[in-house]
């Protein structure tokens, strides 16, 4: 019996040390903490989204781009109802891809659609000469809470671009390239409230609005083109975007998320509460980290490119016990990569508009990037998944202008998808030679 005493003595005493050693472990993991939350708060970082808050912009009263969208997003919910079977770009319908070909009763369908929504879409024409505003996000509210902001403010935007989209492409189809080309800076103005939204559901959705831009942009120079006075009204409108679309702003929101999730999961009572408590101590310091060294980079896409890459590989070393921040950050370098490659997108949209613009005047596409420089072109920009110039390729259709995108590997300007390739293997914009180009109508209606 002695012995069994000795023996549960010696558990206990045990036990007690490893709980001592642990506890102290913790405090020193918090103390750290507390140590890394000052240094960078002395150095004027946003860790919360009050903090973020107080960085941003000064909200215009009234009269902006923001109110216009959401009144213009009302009224089109109001007046939906079922939307059809092979209406361009909506819901279940086809793509509109002006590069295979368009199908004729597509386009009779999605002009019947539109034809309804068009007044409704008028009200849109006041937004050129306004302010962005901001779109109703509310960050004051408890972390949970905030996605549910998210959710119900953001989808707004998805019918007004969707249906703005729709119109360009219709105008394309009839001709009217100059009421198609005004369209596409209306584009990139609908989303031009989310450009300080501490929110990456924010930074997404202008990322996919913008690449539907570039995409009009790219269908117009497929059928015909315009005069250079709209081509460098296209351009100002592109660069501006460029200028303005901070990938800062999305990682300093998910920072706070982040910091805040853990010090919401820490206050659970019980047992379980003390676990998470002390597992989240234990791992908010490197995933915090994480997020900082991406913030850090976000000023400059080549160093954004280099250490998004190191975070990846860090990711893939988390110690086990690192579970929650093993679940929430494993999206971030792939928001990283959408950033990018949305950048140079951009950047060879605005060097197609430069090779256009060549063209006008000198009768053909240019042979090299080298010709448009500094004529059209002020210098060619820097692809950020390579660090080297961005690319150039000929076939026989015309010229692709284009990024390696986040594999790294030159494919020659494989840019469109195909049956063999679930994605593009590079990135960039396909401009056709002009006697080239032109309207493939294909008859019936694609198949579901």
């Amino acid at each position: 019996m002695n012995a069994w005493k000795k023996v549960l003595f010696f558990i206990a005493v045990l036990l007690l040390l490893v709980s001592a050693i642990f506890v102290s472990y913790v405090q020193s993991k918090n103390s750290s903490w507390q140590r890394y939350r000052a240094e960078l708060v002395a150095k004027g970082e946003p860790l919360t989204f009050k903090d973020v808050q107080a960085l941003r912009s000064p909200q215009p009263a009234t009269n902006t781009v923001a109110e216009v969208v959401t009144r213009v997003a009302e009224a089109i919910e109001k007046a939906k109802d079922r939307i059809p079977h092979g209406i361009y770009g909506l819901r279940d319908g086809p793509k509109i891809n002006f590069f295979d070909g368009l199908y004729a009763d597509t386009i009779e369908l999605s002009r019947e659609y539109l034809s309804k929504r068009l007044p409704i879409l008028k009200e849109l024409d006041v937004i050129e000469s306004l302010e962005p505003g901001r779109f109703a996000l509310d960050y004051d509210r408890p972390i949970p809470d905030i996605f549910d902001s998210y959710l119900d403010n953001l989808p707004a935007i998805r019918p007004v671009t969707r249906l703005i989209h729709l119109h360009a492409t219709l105008h394309l189809i009839d001709g009217n390239l100059e009421a198609a080309t005004e369209l596409i800076p209306k584009m990139l103005k609908v989303v031009s409230p989310l450009t300080d939204e501490p929110s990456l559901v924010a930074h997404l959705i202008q990322i996919a609005v913008s690449d539907i831009a570039i995409q009009t942009l790219e269908n117009l120079l497929r059928i015909s083109t315009v005069d250079d006075a709209s081509l460098k009204q296209l351009d100002k409108a592109l660069a501006s975007y460029i200028s303005s679309h901070s990938v800062k702003w999305a990682l300093w929101g998910e920072r706070a998320i982040f910091i805040e999730l853990c010090e919401h999961m820490k206050t659970g009572a019980g047992v379980n509460g003390v676990a998470m408590s002390a597992v989240l101590t234990l791992e908010r310091q490197h995933g915090t980290d994480l997020l900082t060294q991406l913030i850090d980079a976000s000023h400059d896409p080549i160093s954004l490119c280099i250490e998004n890459r190191s975070v990846k590989k860090k990711q893939l070393s988390l110690p086990k016990t690192h579970i929650f921040t093993g679940m929430y950050l494993p999206s971030l370098p792939r928001f990283s990569e959408l950033h990018l490659k949305n950048l140079t997108d951009m950047y060879a949209a605005r060097m197609a508009i430069a090779a256009e613009r060549f063209r006008l005047v000198e009768g053909r596409l240019p042979e090299s990037l080298d010709q448009l420089v500094p004529l059209y072109l002020a210098e060619i920009p820097i692809d950020p998944f390579d660090a080297l110039s961005m690319k150039f390729a000929r076939n026989e259709s015309g010229i692709i202008i284009y990024s390696v995108a986040e594999d790294g590997v030159d494919d020659g300007g494989l840019v469109a998808r195909d049956k063999d390739h679930k994605r593009a293997l590079d990135c960039g914009f396909r401009l056709f030679d002009f006697d080239k180009r032109g309207l493939v109508i294909l008859e019936g209606e694609e198949d579901k």
